[in-house]
Protein backbone atom coordinates (compact mmCIF):
# COMPACT_ATOMS: atom_id res chain seq x y z
CA UNK A 1 0.00 0.00 0.00
CA UNK A 2 1.31 3.48 -0.49
CA UNK A 3 2.07 5.41 2.34
CA UNK A 4 1.50 8.99 2.32
CA UNK A 5 4.06 10.97 2.50
CA UNK A 6 4.50 13.63 5.91
CA UNK A 7 5.25 16.77 5.08
CA UNK A 8 8.24 18.50 6.47
CA UNK A 9 7.52 20.52 9.70
CA UNK A 10 8.25 23.92 8.47
CA UNK A 11 10.54 25.85 10.97
CA UNK A 12 9.03 28.10 13.22
CA UNK A 13 10.07 31.79 13.21
CA UNK A 14 12.42 32.53 15.85
CA UNK A 15 12.71 36.14 16.73
CA UNK A 16 15.87 37.86 16.26
CA UNK A 17 18.04 38.25 19.51
CA UNK A 18 19.51 42.15 19.20
CA UNK A 19 22.91 42.04 18.82
CA UNK A 20 24.35 43.66 22.13
CA UNK A 21 25.92 46.97 21.69
CA UNK A 22 29.10 47.21 22.43
CA UNK A 23 30.33 49.12 25.38
CA UNK A 24 31.63 52.50 23.98
CA UNK A 25 35.24 54.15 25.05
CA UNK A 26 34.00 57.10 26.54
CA UNK A 27 33.64 57.49 30.35
CA UNK A 28 30.40 59.27 31.87
CA UNK A 29 31.39 63.20 33.01
CA UNK A 30 31.59 63.17 36.78
CA UNK A 31 29.73 64.92 38.66
CA UNK A 32 29.43 69.04 38.43
CA UNK A 33 31.01 70.61 41.18
CA UNK A 34 30.32 74.07 42.27
CA UNK A 35 33.05 76.44 41.62
CA UNK A 36 34.00 77.86 44.74
CA UNK A 37 36.40 80.61 43.86
CA UNK A 38 35.52 84.03 45.19
CA UNK A 39 34.71 86.27 42.35
CA UNK A 40 36.89 88.83 41.64
CA UNK A 41 35.99 92.46 43.65
CA UNK A 42 33.86 95.02 42.00
CA UNK A 43 34.98 98.46 41.61
CA UNK A 44 31.43 99.30 42.86
CA UNK A 45 31.49 101.18 46.28
CA UNK A 46 30.09 98.93 49.37
CA UNK A 47 26.78 100.92 50.03
CA UNK A 48 27.21 102.25 53.75
CA UNK A 49 24.66 101.12 56.30
CA UNK A 50 23.53 104.27 57.81
CA UNK A 51 23.43 104.44 61.45
CA UNK A 52 19.99 105.01 63.17
CA UNK A 53 19.30 108.41 64.06
CA UNK A 54 18.80 108.77 68.19
CA UNK A 55 17.14 112.23 68.81
CA UNK A 56 18.05 113.35 72.17
CA UNK A 57 16.04 114.96 74.01
CA UNK A 58 18.44 117.80 75.50
CA UNK A 59 16.71 119.83 78.54
CA UNK A 60 16.32 123.85 78.42
CA UNK A 61 19.18 125.55 78.14
CA UNK A 62 21.22 127.26 81.11
CA UNK A 63 20.41 130.59 80.17
CA UNK A 64 16.37 129.38 80.36
CA UNK A 65 16.97 127.70 83.72
CA UNK A 66 18.95 130.96 85.31
CA UNK A 67 16.16 133.21 84.06
CA UNK A 68 13.43 130.68 85.73
CA UNK A 69 15.22 131.06 88.93
CA UNK A 70 15.39 134.88 89.08
CA UNK A 71 11.24 134.88 87.89
CA UNK A 72 10.59 132.90 90.98
CA UNK A 73 12.65 134.96 93.50
CA UNK A 74 9.77 136.36 94.45
CA UNK A 75 6.85 134.61 92.90
CA UNK A 76 4.32 136.88 95.04
CA UNK A 77 4.83 139.71 92.51
CA UNK A 78 3.29 138.04 89.51
CA UNK A 79 -0.06 137.41 91.85
CA UNK A 80 -3.16 138.26 90.72
CA UNK A 81 -6.17 139.34 93.44
CA UNK A 82 -9.09 141.40 93.23
CA UNK A 83 -8.55 141.43 89.55
CA UNK A 84 -5.69 143.66 90.16
CA UNK A 85 -1.92 143.15 89.59
CA UNK A 86 0.96 144.88 91.33
CA UNK A 87 3.26 147.26 88.19
CA UNK A 88 6.65 145.34 87.66
CA UNK A 89 9.71 147.04 85.72
CA UNK A 90 9.51 146.58 82.21
CA UNK A 91 5.94 146.93 82.07
CA UNK A 92 3.85 149.34 80.50
CA UNK A 93 -0.11 150.20 79.91
CA UNK A 94 0.65 149.13 76.35
CA UNK A 95 1.73 145.53 77.45
CA UNK A 96 -1.23 145.05 79.82
CA UNK A 97 -3.77 145.80 76.69
CA UNK A 98 -1.81 143.39 74.68
CA UNK A 99 -2.15 140.65 77.20
CA UNK A 100 -5.76 141.20 77.97
CA UNK A 101 -6.43 141.92 74.18
CA UNK A 102 -8.29 145.35 74.95
CA UNK A 103 -7.72 148.64 73.94
CA UNK A 104 -5.52 151.01 76.29
CA UNK A 105 -8.41 153.37 76.54
CA UNK A 106 -9.95 151.05 78.76
CA UNK A 107 -7.75 149.95 81.01
CA UNK A 108 -7.05 153.89 81.84
CA UNK A 109 -10.93 154.43 82.25
CA UNK A 110 -11.07 151.78 84.90
CA UNK A 111 -7.69 152.88 87.05
CA UNK A 112 -8.75 156.91 86.74
CA UNK A 113 -5.90 157.91 84.30
CA UNK A 114 -6.02 160.72 82.82
CA UNK A 115 -4.09 161.89 79.65
CA UNK A 116 -0.87 160.08 78.89
CA UNK A 117 0.42 159.52 82.47
CA UNK A 118 2.38 156.40 83.21
CA UNK A 119 1.97 153.57 85.35
CA UNK A 120 4.34 153.93 88.06
CA UNK A 121 6.39 150.88 89.54
CA UNK A 122 4.85 149.29 92.71
CA UNK A 123 1.36 150.45 92.65
CA UNK A 124 -1.39 148.09 92.16
CA UNK A 125 -3.49 148.65 88.83
CA UNK A 126 -6.88 146.62 87.95
CA UNK A 127 -7.54 144.93 84.94
CA UNK A 128 -10.53 143.23 83.10
CA UNK A 129 -10.24 139.94 82.30
CA UNK A 130 -13.37 139.49 80.02
CA UNK A 131 -11.05 138.30 76.88
CA UNK A 132 -8.27 136.70 78.46
CA UNK A 133 -8.63 134.87 81.35
CA UNK A 134 -5.93 135.21 84.75
CA UNK A 135 -4.00 132.18 84.06
CA UNK A 136 -3.42 133.43 80.30
CA UNK A 137 -2.61 136.79 81.54
CA UNK A 138 -0.21 134.95 83.99
CA UNK A 139 1.27 133.07 81.43
CA UNK A 140 1.49 135.90 78.37
CA UNK A 141 3.60 138.27 81.41
CA UNK A 142 6.16 135.55 82.49
CA UNK A 143 6.70 134.89 78.79
CA UNK A 144 7.50 138.99 78.58
CA UNK A 145 10.02 138.86 81.88
CA UNK A 146 11.49 135.27 80.93
CA UNK A 147 12.52 136.40 77.25
CA UNK A 148 14.00 139.76 78.68
CA UNK A 149 16.42 137.32 80.75
CA UNK A 150 16.84 134.75 78.66
CA UNK A 151 18.51 137.30 76.23
CA UNK A 152 19.92 139.46 78.94
CA UNK A 153 22.24 136.25 80.28
CA UNK A 154 22.87 135.40 76.48
CA UNK A 155 25.77 138.13 76.85
CA UNK A 156 25.91 138.93 80.45
CA UNK A 157 27.28 136.38 83.41
CA UNK A 158 26.33 136.79 86.84
CA UNK A 159 29.68 135.82 88.84
CA UNK A 160 28.34 137.28 92.58
CA UNK A 161 26.66 139.91 94.57
CA UNK A 162 28.03 143.12 96.43
CA UNK A 163 26.29 145.13 99.14
CA UNK A 164 24.93 149.21 97.95
CA UNK A 165 23.91 151.01 100.82
CA UNK A 166 21.51 153.38 99.91
CA UNK A 167 22.73 156.75 100.21
CA UNK A 168 20.43 160.49 100.59
CA UNK A 169 19.13 161.72 97.20
CA UNK A 170 19.83 158.35 94.74
CA UNK A 171 17.22 156.57 92.79
CA UNK A 172 16.51 152.85 91.56
CA UNK A 173 18.28 154.79 88.30
CA UNK A 174 21.17 156.02 89.51
CA UNK A 175 22.07 152.75 91.03
CA UNK A 176 20.79 150.37 88.17
CA UNK A 177 21.83 152.33 84.79
CA UNK A 178 24.56 155.00 86.35
CA UNK A 179 26.50 153.34 89.03
CA UNK A 180 26.32 149.09 88.09
CA UNK A 181 24.93 149.40 84.90
CA UNK A 182 22.36 146.93 84.97
CA UNK A 183 19.03 146.18 84.76
CA UNK A 184 16.39 147.57 86.95
CA UNK A 185 14.43 144.15 87.19
CA UNK A 186 18.14 142.08 88.13
CA UNK A 187 18.40 144.33 90.95
CA UNK A 188 15.08 143.62 92.12
CA UNK A 189 15.24 139.73 91.50
CA UNK A 190 18.17 140.08 93.79
CA UNK A 191 16.14 142.20 96.73
CA UNK A 192 12.74 140.27 96.80
CA UNK A 193 12.31 141.36 100.26
CA UNK A 194 12.90 144.93 99.46
CA UNK A 195 9.76 147.49 98.71
CA UNK A 196 11.05 149.14 96.00
CA UNK A 197 8.15 151.58 96.01
CA UNK A 198 9.34 152.61 100.16
CA UNK A 199 12.63 152.82 99.55
CA UNK A 200 14.38 154.18 102.83
CA UNK A 201 17.95 155.79 102.83
CA UNK A 202 20.34 153.45 104.88
CA UNK A 203 18.52 150.31 102.84
CA UNK A 204 21.11 147.35 102.03
CA UNK A 205 20.80 146.16 98.37
CA UNK A 206 22.16 143.24 97.32
CA UNK A 207 23.60 144.40 94.00
CA UNK A 208 24.42 141.21 91.24
CA UNK A 209 28.50 141.25 89.86
CA UNK A 210 27.72 141.28 85.81
CA UNK A 211 30.61 140.31 83.56
CA UNK A 212 29.66 140.89 79.67
CA UNK A 213 30.91 137.88 77.14
CA UNK A 214 32.96 139.39 75.05
CA UNK A 215 34.62 137.90 71.74
CA UNK A 216 35.83 134.04 72.49
CA UNK A 217 33.27 133.69 75.26
CA UNK A 218 35.32 135.84 78.08
CA UNK A 219 34.57 137.86 79.98
CA UNK A 220 34.33 141.54 81.17
CA UNK A 221 33.71 142.94 84.71
CA UNK A 222 31.03 145.40 83.72
CA UNK A 223 30.87 147.38 87.43
CA UNK A 224 32.87 150.14 88.79
CA UNK A 225 35.78 148.92 91.23
CA UNK A 226 34.52 149.20 95.13
CA UNK A 227 36.81 152.11 96.36
CA UNK A 228 39.65 151.33 98.75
Amino acid sequence: PTVAETPAPVPTSVAETPTPTPASDSVPPAPRVADTTPAPASDAPTPRTEAPVVEVLAGPPPQAREAETLLQADPDRWEIADNRVTVQTDETLGHYADWLELPTQRLRSLNGMRGRSELVIGRRIRLDFARVSADEFRARRLAHHRALRVAFLESHAIRGTREHVLQRGETLWDISRSRYQIPLWLLKDYNPGVDFARLQTGVRLQIPDVERRVQGSSLRSMAPESPA
